[in-house]
């Protein structure tokens, strides 16, 4: 016993460690350097693979060990987002595996993870390991001097490629006479500079990183590197002016005025209209109207209304401000196209992209919001009532990602999404789940208790000896909605009834069976109970043939699936047989016992051979335990037997006799036949002998 619950100690053991990971090893590697997945520090957020790309579409190889003792039958990768695999899974000895993955935008993807399938004879195993892919930004050659005039506040593009994981500076820097921080630009990054006095000065910038890296030391580090450049601040031939703002949003045709402020100057007019042009010659572009307001002591600025006729970015040139053709001003900011939202698109673990704006309880999505202006807008939803998370390094004017948590008890039936504080044209549409569940929630009760339509009991035809009162098929709502919502379950049933021959005699569909989830689910509210069905069904309801009048081994078939019109082809279908079953069956036959060997009970010698007799008996059959219909093969009977009763056919001149008999017989267990030739054995009493006799011998048996 001690040896025996060691193995099974041992098995079981064996079988966890197996269920709980069958890989070994996974290997990314690059041109460079290959990349062993292992615990990484906690700054990597939970990733086991860590890897440094060249470039973001780069190639590299994939090799997956498993463990020798896994027994993995087949091997497979399951599609995620941020890779594509290039040709197939190759097997390279007994337990490796190796591909070839072309990454695709593996930086824009939240969470990105290898997930792995592994099959053995046992069982579907899937593995993941969480990805951290990590890429340098590359600094190419940068003009080591520029020239500002004092006041201005420039913003020069930095020649910097893959700069995904580079760190903004919120706030400026002070260095010097300088003023300055590195910010987000549109297609690269921008060194901000404002200068406070006249003179050269050399500003040395460090860059680092806005997520950890590891270093060729293997420790983990956010700095990268330092550049500098010479800034050379000279005085202006024109006064500038600098505005509060950087950016202006364009409305055509200067129909609505702007208020903008900029620091005073003594040489500005109040109440005076400027015009404002892209060139300091005469004939410029128009760019806007200027009309200063009022001079606000207090600040030191001045206040004033901006009409805007035409874009401009602050990298095309200065803008002069001019009476007539004279220019009197210059300054530069962006007069950008107004914020407006273009197109929204929601992204779920393991899906693509979609524009369906329908979201579910209780889900949290992934939302892409692309349209103009959006870098510096605020994107709510429902008003902020429902707080969604911003992609802080995914971001520009053209698109925004968020990542949001739809409240499994959101009452509202959409979350309009603002912009800005002005509610647009897009919302987020909210569903309730109709997700096919397994019919776990369905049970059966033949009169041995509630079976569920997925336990053991219906893997094989459940069998029961007694009277089938009546089949009762139950609902249990309550098993619906848990920590995964699934919603109302539109069912169909089909019961089928067959006869002891197995000959079909009754078929009846139930259909459209609706199934809500109870009161107990956070979404019942939410869901429509119109025409909702009952929760129990009682086959005699809707049965002609009565299951209590069902005679032994006639059967009893359930079919249960899900209307898969409501589920787009998905859903789950259950069956259940049941057997009225029996352990002895009462029969009369009538057989023809021939050539038995006869011997009173008290004479000498063996007995006598009789002729052709005739047997009218009640036959016993006795049924193999837990099997359908399989006969042992002794039978006993009880009766009566006329010996020697057709004399005149067999030529025999022995007398007849009638007598009582027990006799048990040996039959043949694979002939339907209603004709067989069994074996018998047994003793009776016969009433004119007035004695005991013993029997043996063959016998024609005839079964009605």
């Amino acid at each position: 016993m001690p040896r025996l619950l060691a193995t099974a100690f041992f098995l079981l053991l064996g079988g966890a460690t197996l269920a709980q990971e069958m890989i070994e090893s996974v290997t990314i590697s690059t041109d460079s350097a290959d990349y062993i997945s292992k615990p990484l520090p906690p700054e990597f957020r939970g990733s086991n693979l860590y890897f440094v790309l060249e470039s973001p579409d780069q190639e590299v190889q994939l090799t997956v060990v498993t463990k020798p003792e896994a027994n993995i039958t087949k091997f497979s990768l399951v599609p995620t987002p941020g890779y594509e695999l290039k040709d197939s899974v190759l097997k390279v000895g007994n337990n490796k595996y190796v591909a070839i993955l072309k990454f695709t935008s593996i930086f824009t993807v939240s969470f990105p993870k290898l997930v792995f399938r592994l099959e053995t004879p046992e069982t579907t195993h899937t593995e993941e390991r969480k990805l951290y892919p990590y890429i340098f930004p590359k600094l190419e050659e940068l003009n080591p001097q520029i020239e500002v005039f004092n006041g201005q506040e420039v913003r020069l593009p930095l020649p910097i490629d893959d700069a995904y994981f580079l760190k903004y500076d919120e706030y400026k820097k002070t260095e010097g006479i300088l003023e300055y921080k590195i910010v987000k630009g549109d297609k690269k990054p921008l060194l901000v500079i404002k200068p406070n006095a006249t003179g050269n000065q050399m500003l040395t910038i460090g860059l680092a990183s806005n997520r950890p890296f590891l270093n060729k030391d293997g420790v983990v580090e956010t700095k990268l590197f330092d550049f500098g450049i010479d800034v050379r601040v000279v005085r202006s031939k024109f006064n500038y002016l600098n505005f509060s703002e950087q950016t202006y949003f364009f409305e055509p045709r200067g129909e609505k005025p702007i208020t903008v402020w900029f620091d005073y100057n003594p040489l500005i007019q109040l109440n005076k209209t400027y015009r404002i042009e892209d060139q300091e010659t005469p004939g410029g572009r128009l760019i806007g109207e200027l009309y200063t307001r009022a001079y606000v002591e207090n600040q030191n600025r001045v206040i004033a209304t901006l009409r805007t006729y035409s874009l401009h970015q602050k990298e095309e040139g200065f803008l002069y401000l001019k009476e007539g053709d004279r220019n009197r001003f210059f300054t530069n900011f962006n007069i950008v196209p107004k914020p407006y939202i273009e197109k929204v698109s929601i992204l779920r673990p393991g899906k693509e992209w979609t524009e369906n704006k329908a979201v579910y309880p209780n889900e949290e999505i992934e939302l892409k919001i692309q349209g103009t202006g959006l870098d510096r807008s605020e994107i709510t939803f429902m008003d902020g009532k429902y707080k969604a998370i911003p992609d802080t390094v995914r971001k520009n004017n053209e698109v925004r990602y968020f990542t949001l948590k739809i409240p499994a008890d959101i009452k509202e039936r959409s979350i309009p999404i603002s912009l800005n504080q002005n509610t647009t044209s897009f919302e987020l549409l909210v569903n309730e789940y109709q997700r096919p569940r397994k019919l776990d929630f369905v049970t059966v009760n033949y009169g041995d208790g509630e079976h569920a339509m997925t336990s053991e009991t219906f893997f094989k035809p459940a069998l029961y000896q007694n009277e089938i009162g009546d089949v009762v098929i139950s609902f249990h709502n309550d098993k619906i909605d848990g920590e995964e919502l699934y919603g109302t379950q539109f069912l169909n049933i089909e019961i089928r009834l067959w006869d002891k021959q197995n000959r079909q005699i009754e078929t009846r569909e139930i259909e459209d069976v609706k199934i809500v989830p109870d009161k107990n689910s956070i979404r019942n509210s939410g869901y429509n109970h119109d025409n909702e069905s009952a929760l129990i069904i009682r086959l005699n309801d809707v049965l002609v043939n009565k299951t209590y009048d069902l005679r032994p081994w006639s059967k009893i078939e359930i079919i249960i699936e899900h209307d898969k019109t409501k589920y787009n082809g998905s859903g789950f279908k259950e069956k259940a047989e049941i057997y009225r079953s029996e352990n002895v069956a009462a029969d009369i036959e009538v057989s023809f016992p021939a050539g038995l060997l006869a011997k009173n009970i008290g004479e000498p010698g063996i007995g006598s051979l009789t002729g052709l007799s005739v047997a009218s008996m009640a036959n016993f059959t006795f049924y193999k335990k837990n099997q359908i219909k399989k006969v042992q093969p002794l039978r006993l009977g009880v009766g009566f037997m006329a010996l020697n009763a057709i004399n005149s056919i067999t030529g025999s001149n022995a007398e007849s006799d009638i007598g009582i008999v027990a006799l048990a017989s040996f039959q043949p267990l694979h002939s339907e036949s209603k004709v067989n030739f069994p074996i018998y054995a047994g003793f009776g009493y016969l009433f004119k002998s007035e004695s005991l006799f013993l029997l043996i011998g063959p016998g024609i048996k005839f079964t009605f």
